[in-house]
């Protein structure tokens, strides 16, 4: 629960800081992939894991399926399907 609060909460500072220095910064498009790729390697290892992979196929079907929801709530339905599923499956053995 600790990493998914911090990944959060940094995740938002990100966009936060991006949001308000992207239109001065020129140099915001090169910064503009560094957000995702480190979303990506904090990703990619839970995909070894079960309750991971489960998590994360959750979160793209939610993400996928909610692309026409208003702004910020397929984020939102994605965490929390996410979280949901990984949290049924964290206990079980293959």
């Amino acid at each position: 629960m600790g990493a998914a609060v911090t990944l959060t909460a940094g995740w938002l500072l990100a966009i936060t800081a991006g949001v308000a220095v992207g239109s001065i910064d020129s140099r915001s498009t090169v910064l503009a992939a560094a957000v995702p790729l480190c979303l990506a390697a904090v990703v990619a290892p839970q995909l070894r894991t079960g309750s991971g992979f489960v998590a994360v196929a959750a979160a793209v079907t939610v993400s996928f399926a909610s692309a026409s929801w208003p702004a910020g709530t397929g984020v939102l339905g994605a965490m929390g399907a996410s979280a949901l599923a990984g949290g049924l499956t964290a206990g079980r053995s293959r």
